[in-house]
């Protein structure tokens, strides 16, 4: 029988956190709730600030809280974009995102 994994550490893999986040994100998304989307987002990056998908999501909410009438929230959007594009230059939802978030920003003014 082999010991349980916990004692090395693994039962709290930093992984299932980040999904956990990714899945409360996308569940308040579909609740339209983008508050709580932002909030489970940054928890997300917290824990791996080096993850250009976490960035793009990130973009996404800013982008979609710009919609709808929080207009300062646009440029960070964009920010949001360009970051997962400098981690991930392959990303190439975040390029698609990013300008469809400058056409938005360019629209707005």
């Amino acid at each position: 029988m082999f010991p349980s994994i916990g004692w090395l550490g693994w039962r709290h893999r930093p992984e299932s956190d980040i999904t956990s986040k990714v899945t409360q994100a996308v569940t308040a998304l579909k609740r339209q709730d983008l508050a709580a989307a932002h909030a489970a987002v940054n928890e997300a990056l917290q824990l791996d600030p080096r993850n250009s998908w976490l960035h793009y999501l990130n973009g996404f909410v800013y982008q979609l809280q710009a919609r709808q009438g929080d207009t300062q929230k646009g440029d960070l959007a964009i920010e949001g974009y360009e970051q997962a594009l400098r981690l991930d230059p392959g990303n190439w939802i975040a390029q698609e995102f990013l300008g469809l978030a400058a056409m938005d920003l360019e629209q707005s003014s």
